[in-house]
């Protein structure tokens, strides 16, 4: 595929990282429709989606993930959309081949969204910490972040054209920002560089 114009992106990312406020805000700065997969798994399944995931376990949520994937892939086609993905989403092959579909043949560009682990700690424990999302490795809320953001760095610099430091702030500037470097991005032609951007 070849072509200048940003055709849509997706946010990736541990949980905390704040890809849902500034997937909001970059796709109102767009004027694109914005799709949060986890929001879409809770009005599917018509519970908080940490319940979801307590319920079924990971493995059965993460076949959830795809399906709910699936079902927004006609709109996300068409473009203008902003997808923010949940933190292990990236851990299912089903999900990863869907998304390169998107990087491939529909111009999607793919964002890493990171912040310090101390921050999201605190972002996590501010947002109701266990209580909203049980714990994955069953450590404490430092040690999992860690461990976590080990076991997904590769998948999540794979399918990130541009890596995107989201520390806080005023989310109409962060947004601005990203969306400055998405358009940057796009304009050099199609496909993603080599190595991600740091």
């Amino acid at each position: 595929m070849s072509g200048t114009a940003l055709r849509g992106c997706w946010l990736v990312g541990l949980r905390g990282a704040g890809k849902t406020s500034l997937g909001e805000a970059l796709a109102e700065e767009l004027g694109w429709a914005f799709v949060d997969l986890d929001e879409r798994i809770a009005e599917r399944e018509g519970k908080p989606v940490g319940q979801v995931l307590q319920e079924l376990g990971v493995e059965a949520f993460r076949s959830l993930e795809h399906r709910a994937l699936m079902a927004e892939l006609g709109g996300l086609k068409l473009g203008r959309r902003v997808l923010a993905l949940g933190g292990g989403a990236v851990e299912n092959p089903d999900v990863v081949a869907v998304l390169e579909e998107l990087r491939l043949q529909h111009g999607y560009k793919g964002v890493w969204v990171q912040c310090p682990l101390e921050e999201l700690e605190l972002r996590i424990e501010r947002s109701g910490g266990p209580s909203v999302r049980p714990r994955l490795v069953g450590r404490s809320l430092a040690e999992e972040c860690r461990l976590l953001l080990a076991r997904r760095a590769g998948h999540y610099a794979r399918l990130s054209d541009l890596r995107f430091d989201n520390p806080g702030g005023r989310l109409r500037d962060l947004a601005g920002a990203l969306r400055a470097r998405l358009e940057a991005l796009a304009s050099v032609g199609a496909g993603p560089p080599p190595h991600p951007q740091a």
